[in-house]
């Protein structure tokens, strides 16, 4: 049997990657409503609802394994949108800066996925 804190621990990972995936979704939506490029729209509009089916997948793995699941954003990502809204403000929306900022928010969630993957109880 698995030890309680152990089971605490990974509940505590997997309820942080959906809460990950859910940021993306506010990031990426939140991208979408800053750029006129149709193309790019959608194309944000499309990782959201990608990152949207992660986050059910994840609830529903937290749900099958008896682990509880928060459902809100994280407060980081909710400075880094706000701080994206008025840099944006002072660049005019300019799309390298918002495709610069996705790029980073991808990396942020390659890195913990690959952290995630270390963790020998998933």
């Amino acid at each position: 049997m698995i030890d309680a804190k152990i089971d605490k621990a990974v509940f505590n990972l997997l309820d942080d990657l959906m809460t990950k995936n859910r940021d993306a979704v506010e990031g990426y939506s939140q991208a979408s409503s800053n750029v006129s490029d149709m193309d790019l729209k959608e194309t944000f509009i499309s990782y959201a609802k990608r990152r949207e089916a992660f986050v059910e997948e994840w609830k529903e793995e937290i749900n099958n394994l008896g682990g509880d699941f928060t459902t809100g954003s994280s407060l980081a990502s909710s400075v880094h949108r706000v701080w994206m809204e008025i840099a944006s403000t002072f660049t005019g929306k300019e799309i390298s800066f918002i495709l610069k900022e996705c790029l980073r928010g991808e990396l942020v969630a390659l890195n913990e996925y690959e952290e995630a993957a270390k963790n020998n109880f998933l």
